[in-house]
């Protein structure tokens, strides 16, 4: 079969999966929301990189946005500038990004290495459960992931294959793969660091094209700078805003977290580890070179992901294609690798399958019915109206109206009413998504200012929508 062949094969098998994913919950998960939001609005105002005021992400140093990496937002302004408030090829970018990823990895471990440890790696990324669900949602995850790869192709054809053009390739995708994530800073002190242990000195910086991959992700990642040192006073504004956030968005989970939690990554944890092995017991061989690019990958992105005061497993996914790639070498030197891979890539499609068939029940429930119903019908309502939420963020997308957060007490939200949206239509939402204390609620109930004007189901126990009289 030749190369073409296989990368055919391998993009449509894992869209397909990809796409399967997009569709196993209902409601939009509150990131995918945020990133959307900024989309939309910067289809109409694309200098103007914060939370319009129409809606909010509960950011502590709200209306910046500087913490949410640009890279996502600006792209999906241009498919609403477009293609106009239709999700459908929205909800199908990451997808073939996720899918393009993999051709990228196959590409580049070929290139590393053969074509078998190439196929393997490949087919292990398609299947690797995180993988595949997070490249249904609309994150930065498998975005920067993709990216990151590429860099890595255009690293290793530029600097080991002396294509002096892809050097320049690397500084541009390396700058956007920031831009995407900004963990994804971490590349060039991978690239750097790399070449100190092959050149055993520091002349390659003064090589031109080295000197102008530099120079192409530094004016790259001015616009950033630039914002930063307007919103922030400094250039690295949008960097420090990102770490602060990191303190207050979900709490603070240890550094073993991603090794207590690595029901997504099945069995390749196991198998990446005796690849590890591998790689080391074989120090001295050909493919030292290679070798030693691909720890400096794993290991650095695996301690900033430890790094991270507050995790999620999807954090971890820019280390998965040199996770699937280690285990791939480990498999690829010893007698039944063939058949090992094999069970391996069962139990992987195995895990595929009880994870989605987990979140799709878990997704797809009455109270998830319930919160798009109200929403539907809040998007009917007035042009001008305000609308007081806790789902501020999710409200925004399904109605593209204005909302704010209510206040704890039910007597704050009449004043922030009267105050500052006096003589406009009103609504407050209720539903399973939203967590007003229990002493709003009764007041709300008891008040003479408030008027049902939409339950679901019909005794309105799990999403009601109040007018304001």
């Amino acid at each position: 079969m030749t190369n073409k062949k296989i990368l055919i094969y391998i993009f449509i098998l894992s869209l397909s999966i990809r796409i399967i994913s997009v569709y196993l919950t209902p409601i939009k998960w509150w990131d995918e929301t945020v990133y959307s939001n900024l989309g939309y609005d910067l289809k109409t105002n694309p200098f103007d990189y914060s939370f319009n005021r129409t809606w909010s992400d509960k950011n502590l140093d709200w209306p910046k946005a500087g913490y949410k990496a640009p890279l996502l937002p600006y792209s999906l302004s241009l498919f609403y500038l477009v293609f106009g408030d239709g999700n459908i090829l929205i909800d199908l970018f990451m997808p073939v990004i996720g899918s393009l990823g993999i051709l990228f990895l196959f590409l580049l471990v070929e290139k590393m290495y053969d074509e078998k440890i190439a196929l393997y790696s490949s087919i292990f990324l398609m299947f690797l459960p995180i993988h595949e669900i997070i490249s249904g949602r609309i994150l930065t995850d498998v975005f920067v992931t993709t990216l990151i790869t590429l860099s890595f192709l255009f690293f290793w054809l530029g600097f080991e294959n002396k294509k002096h053009k892809f050097k320049i390739a690397c500084g541009f995708t390396s700058a956007i793969s920031t831009l995407a994530r900004y963990s994804a800073i971490l590349l060039p002190l991978i690239f750097f660091v790399y070449l100190l242990i092959k050149n055993r000195n520091l002349k390659f910086l003064m090589e031109k094209y080295t000197i102008l991959s530099i120079i192409v992700f530094i004016l790259t990642l001015f616009p950033l700078f630039w914002y930063g040192y307007k919103t922030y006073g400094t250039p690295i504004g949008a960097f420090e805003h990102s770490s602060k956030a990191m303190t207050y968005y979900g709490g603070i989970q240890p550094w073993y977290f991603y090794f207590t939690n690595s029901w997504s990554f099945s069995i390749l944890i196991m198998v990446s580890l005796f690849g590890l092995f591998v790689i080391l017991k074989n120090w001295s061989s050909k493919l030292k070179n290679s070798n030693i690019l691909f720890l400096l990958w794993f290991f650095l992105f695996l301690l900033l992901s430890i790094y991270f005061p507050h995790k999620e497993d999807r954090f971890i996914l820019p280390l998965t294609p040199a996770l699937t790639t280690v285990a791939a070498i480990g498999l690829a030197k010893i007698k039944h690798g063939k058949l090992i891979s094999i069970l391996i890539l069962i139990i992987l499609i195995f895990t595929t399958f009880i994870e989605f068939k987990h979140l799709s029940e878990n997704s797809y429930t009455k109270e998830a019915f319930c919160f798009l119903e109200a929403n539907k019908f809040l998007r009917k309502i007035e042009s001008n109206s305000i609308t007081l939420t806790d789902s501020s963020s999710l409200v925004y997308f399904y109605t593209r109206k204005e909302n704010h957060f209510f206040r704890d007490k039910f007597n704050d939200n009449i004043k922030l009413l009267n105050e500052y949206y006096s003589g406009r239509p009103a609504y407050i939402l209720l539903s399973v998504y939203e967590s007003p204390r229990e002493d709003f609620i009764e007041e709300l109930k008891d008040s003479s200012n408030f008027t049902i004007v939409f339950k679901c189901p019909e005794n309105g126990s799990l999403a009601v929508v109040y007018k304001y009289l």
